[in-house]
């Protein structure tokens, strides 16, 4: 009882930071107990050793779980970026609880220090979370197949949360691409010499770790053959006419054009044109079919690399020829036998 400190840059007795875990007794009367920094935990200090995940970006809502000792009674979670807040959810014990927690479009980059208040006080989490951009994503592409033999096509990659940094990887290749928005990419893509299907995604580099991207989800890409389509499918001739037939092709035709064959399966009945030429940046074009003689025959459209288009035609004789009498004609009586 009584006890007093002088000369001392403070008077009084200095306590570390720590937890007490056993039962002790500061029995001085007289002269303060200091805590010159930190904080005394009666008990083991709350705390948090593990959050996941740990990244959110911006713009997103994110359920977050944290391990630690001594989390009972969570009821609030503050962050030191502005633009993050956090839900308690239901659910927590002592050694687990979850967060809700949403970042704002506009919400600070970078690491962010957290303030976790339980009922044995205060947790302060350094680097709790890391708040990135929003990753890109990849709603459809334009065209959406490809086809063997287009040599190099121009495909427009659209999505969301583009940048000028973005790049179009195909099949984990980075290929030539050209930034055009935030919601799109010019990509051009090679088309490979068998039919198979293509994974193509967006990365962007990730600002806060060098070498990393944000990598968008995936999309299929499909390389097909191109199919010959004869249109119409089903042709009715009358001997000795003709009928005019569409070729169409699935893509515009390269700059040298397109030669298909044409062939009549039974050339006495109809004949066709041996080829026909689309021109350059044309999918159609027409050739005439003559109807020689009366009966069936087929009508064939190939090219190396492409499915075959058909044709099925059918040549009917011409109607019979009537005679007609004009207005002022009447018909002669039959003749009467006497």
């Amino acid at each position: 009882m009584g006890n007093q400190a002088t000369g001392n840059t403070i008077n009084g007795i200095a306590v570390p930071a720590g937890d007490i875990k056993t039962s002790i007794k500061w029995g001085l009367r007289g002269i303060p107990y200091v805590i010159s920094s930190g904080v005394v935990s009666v008990g083991t200090s709350p705390s948090i050793t593990s959050i996941t995940p740990k990244l959110i970006q911006q713009g997103s809502t994110l359920n977050i779980d944290l391990v630690g000792a001594r989390l009972m009674g969570l009821t609030n979670v503050q962050f030191e970026n502005a633009g993050l807040t956090a839900q308690v959810l239901t659910g927590a014990t002592d050694t687990q609880a979850s967060l809700s927690v949403t970042a704002s479009a506009t919400a600070d980059l970078g690491k962010t220090l957290a303030r976790v208040l339980v009922d044995a006080g205060e947790v302060l989490v350094a680097e709790a979370l890391t708040v990135v951009p929003t990753q890109p994503i990849l709603s459809n592409l334009n065209p959406n197949k490809l086809y063997l033999g287009q040599d190099v096509v121009d495909v427009s990659v659209n999505g969301s949360n583009f940048s000028n940094p973005s790049i179009v990887q195909v099949n984990g290749s980075t290929i030539t691409s050209q930034y055009q928005s935030a919601t799109k990419l010019l990509a051009s893509i090679t088309t490979p010499a068998t039919a198979g299907n293509l994974l193509v995604k967006v990365l962007t580099p990730d600002p806060f770790h060098e070498g990393q991207n944000l990598t968008s989800n995936e999309l299929v890409l499909p390389v097909v053959q191109g199919q010959l389509v004869l249109s119409p499918s089903t042709i009715m001739a009358t001997k000795g006419f003709t009928k005019t037939v569409t070729l169409t092709l699935p893509y515009p035709a390269g700059s040298n054009g397109v030669t298909v064959d044409l062939v009549s399966s039974v050339p006495a009945v109809g004949t066709v044109p041996t080829t026909l030429a689309i021109p350059a940046g044309q999918t159609t074009a027409t050739f005439t079919f003559t109807a020689t003689d009366v009966g069936n025959t087929v009508i064939t459209a190939s090219k190396v690399g492409f499915v075959s288009g058909q044709a099925k035609a059918t040549v009917v004789p011409p109607p019979p020829r009537c005679r007609h009498l004009l207005p002022f004609q009447k018909a002669r009586p039959a003749p009467t036998l006497l």
